[in-house]
């Protein structure tokens, strides 16, 4: 395969492997890694971080390797996003994979095909490889149109990436005219996406990725997303920067192959069933979702609850 690929890594040797394990059968001919530097006042990282580095040199199949590797941590706001940035230094197309998203064999020939059928497409900004609700929504076509980046896998351009803006200086304008109504339709769901935005705007460097689907946003732009879910995320648990909760269904979600020939969607614009869908069960949950989860803590004894995920997964986790 000769679209470019990024992998950015940091400290999980483990997750590492089985996403190379994922490109083998591929065999890409040209590869990016980025690997964001340990943290000072976290024992043992500095040794994850060398080991996980040294999985990138058990790749076994012709191909050229560029390595970005940072010295000291950057975090996992400005390490993604600079990486991203370093590839587009270079090409004008990549395939982006961080360390726990590991692809269905078809998600590579789905981006390189719509990543050249997009390539002028300015309405088009991003190609993703997760469906988060594809176990509700059944289409004809190969995939559909959505105002949500999701970035557990994904694909764009040089020409997206450069209306990048890492500080969103257009943002209180934005918020001022009420343009994210434009976006979204619902009261909660207006009033969720201003408080994460402003959040991030006013200094929460954790995360590139409301950023990123700011940038879209405030420039118009779609993404596309797959009939069948392609990516399986396994990053879920304690040593997460941000998904902590093992039993969250969508950790390690099963994928499915897209068949070809792509089936193409008309026209170009958002599938509302799905961003309704995506809206309701992945990012603003309905008013019953913490109804039933109190319901369930108070249903079942505490000491239960407890004692399974010891025995499960060696702790106890928020539910």
């Amino acid at each position: 395969m000769n679209t470019p690929i990024l992998l950015i890594i940091f400290n999980r040797p483990k997750q590492t492997r089985a996403l190379i394990d994922a490109l083998r059968p591929v065999r890409p001919t040209k590869i990016y890694v980025a690997a964001d530097g340990p943290r000072l006042n976290r024992e043992g990282e500095a040794a994850r971080c060398v080991e996980t580095r040294a999985v990138i040199d058990t790749i076994d199949w012709p191909c050229e390797i560029s390595k970005d590797y940072a010295k000291e941590n950057m975090g996992c706001g400005p390490r993604p996003a600079t990486a991203i940035s370093w590839i587009f230094q270079h090409e004008e197309s990549a395939i982006i994979l961080e360390d726990d998203c590991i692809p269905n064999p078809s998600f590579f020939p789905f981006c390189s095909e719509l990543l050249e059928k997009f390539k002028d497409d300015q309405r088009i900004m991003q190609i993703c490889g997760s469906n988060h609700v594809d176990e509700h929504l059944e289409i004809n076509e190969s995939y559909l149109f959505s105002n949500y980046p999701l970035c557990w896998g994904w694909a764009t351009w040089k020409r997206a990436w450069d209306l990048f803006d890492y500080d969103m200086a257009t943002w209180p304008e934005y918020q001022k005219r009420n343009m994210l109504q434009n976006i979204v339709q619902s009261r909660k769901e207006i009033e969720y996406w201003d408080n994460n935005i402003a959040n991030v705007f006013e200094g929460d460097q954790s995360v590139w990725d409301v950023r990123w689907l700011f940038s879209i946003w405030s420039n118009h732009g779609l993404s596309v997303i797959p009939k069948s879910n392609l990516i399986s995320n396994v990053g879920f648990g304690t040593d997460a920067s941000h998904t902590f909760n093992y039993d969250d269904r969508h950790n390690d979600r099963k994928t499915n192959s897209v068949n070809f020939p792509l089936i193409h969607p008309t026209p170009v614009c958002p599938n509302v069933e799905h961003d309704n869908l995506l809206e309701d069960t992945f990012y603003v949950k309905p008013p019953w979702y913490q109804f039933i989860k109190t319901s369930i803590k108070c249903i079942v004894p505490i000491k239960l609850l407890r004692w399974y995920q010891i025995q499960k997964y060696g702790s106890v986790l928020d539910l």
